[in-house]
């Protein structure tokens, strides 16, 4: 996600990606006329959900995909879901802050070692985006604006291709690469779409290494410039099937993966009714967040420190980011509630805490996780004057691995809030793109 920190907590990364063999003589790219006559004739795939019944409000449901997710936050360190592209599978990282596509070129030395390489000559369907085409001038979704994040650049490796460049987690890492037109196949659903051929990652296999090949965002359009505008996979999905409603239903499992569901959401996922809060802003999924309540005290900060007017940034949920991301002023009223109204809880007090980066061991917390105080973040809900207010417990807020506990909240400068996996596994979360609005549910099961 630009501008914030996606902060992946890796604890033991498994072995799981998909390697696909070259053919030994390359395919021509198509000309420009070939192309579009592709984009005129491209698949419109539609398979519905596996349950019409399961689904509560039946306004939800036309059609969908269900897309399973391998990984979890407390396992691989983050979620992964598998996609093709021109009949080539790849891993990919799923991001719901950030809004690109991108998978390892052949001509990457930064992806890692021996990673599953995608090579556009070897695609039939495949072309690349010419530093000096229209496609490449454009940088705002419309066409209309000038270029909020810069002008259009060549490839630092091929300059004659339109090049790209994602920082992520605030300049933390980053990716570069050059455009590329393809067919991409996500769930039931095969679109041409616009994708990153990365020829560097920094650090090294940042998005490229262990059982990924790449990262996928599910975000809007306007956060996929950068600076030229490359239309997004849910973009070009919901536009080719127009019988699709344009949201999806998402369910985390932080051991197991879960899933996501394209185009509808599915209530035996979830308990009681969904809450909804309205999205603010169409770049992250950015929500309205009031404040934050350690039990029952709001923390020490005015509502605006948490909104998208005030930072640019604001508030957001984001399986990209492991933990739970507060400015840093909110952080130290946090700390601040624990160790006077929680002092005698493990790990509160003392020069080494869980504020300050320590662990609890097993041994230590005992039988004391649930003398921890539940979390609340209060939500202006979707109805004028309403408010949500949504729980998150010590089980979640406390992340258990390898015989400890560990805080998983943090304060970061320059953000409002990022409500990363240790907030989302707690409910089915459905985001209704068309509508402008997140629901919220008590999860009860991501299978």
């Amino acid at each position: 996600m630009r501008g914030v920190l996606c902060l992946l907590i890796l604890l033991a990364a498994g072995a799981w990606a998909s390697s696909v063999s070259f053919s030994s003589q390359p395919h021509r790219l198509l000309s420009q006329a070939e192309f579009q006559d592709l984009a005129a004739r491209q698949p419109h795939v539609t398979a519905r959900a596996q349950d019409p019944n399961a689904v509560r409000d039946r306004s939800f449901y036309k059609s969908g995909s269900v897309i399973p997710m391998a990984g979890g936050y407390m396992t691989t360190g983050f979620y992964y879901v598998n996609i093709s592209v021109a009949g080539q599978q790849f891993s990919m990282l799923l991001d719901t802050g950030s809004s690109n596509l991108a998978v390892p070129g052949v001509q990457c030395p930064t992806c890692g070692t021996d990673p599953n390489r995608y090579v556009p000559s070897q695609s039939p369907t495949a072309q690349i985006v010419p530093f000096d085409s229209p496609q490449c001038a454009q940088c705002s979704p419309d066409g209309s604006e000038k270029c909020p994040f810069g002008q259009p650049f060549p490839n630092e490796v091929f300059p004659e291709y339109c090049g790209y460049g994602v920082s992520y987690g605030g300049g933390s890492s980053f990716l570069g690469g050059y455009l590329v037109n393809d067919m991409v196949t996500f769930g039931e659903y095969t679109v041409l779409n616009t994708l990153v051929t990365m020829t560097g990652q920094y650090p090294n296999a940042s998005f490229s290494s262990g059982p990924v090949d790449g990262i996928i965002g599910l975000a809007h359009e306007l956060n996929a410039c950068n600076p030229t505008w490359a239309p997004t996979i849910l973009g070009e999905i919901f536009a080719k099937n127009p019988d699709l409603q344009d949201m999806f239903g998402l369910c985390l499992d932080p051991q197991n993966g879960g899933v996501i569901d394209i185009g509808f959401a599915d209530s035996s996922k979830y308990t009681g009714e969904l809450q909804w809060v309205p999205q603010v802003q169409e770049r992250w999924y950015n929500m309205p967040l009031r404040t934050i309540s350690v039990g029952t005290t709001p923390l020490a900060v005015p509502t605006y420190a948490f909104s998208y007017d005030n930072d640019q940034i604001g508030s957001f949920i984001d399986s990209g980011t492991s933990v739970i991301l507060i400015a840093p002023l909110a952080f130290t009223s946090f700390t601040a509630i624990f160790q006077t109204q929680y002092a005698s809880l493990p790990g509160v007090t003392g020069n080494s805490n869980l504020f300050n980066g320590a662990c609890v061991s097993d041994a230590q917390m005992g039988n004391s996780l649930a003398s921890f105080p539940t979390l609340y973040f209060e939500f202006s809900g979707e109805q004028s004057g309403s408010i949500v207010s949504l729980p998150v417990g010590p089980q979640s807020y406390l992340m258990h691995a390898q015989g400890q506990y560990c805080l998983g909240v943090a304060g970061v400068v320059g953000i409002g809030a990022v409500l990363g996996d240790v907030f989302m596994e707690n409910f089915y979360i459905v985001h209704d793109r068309a509508g402008a609005r997140i629901g919220f549910a008590p999860v009860s099961n991501c299978v």
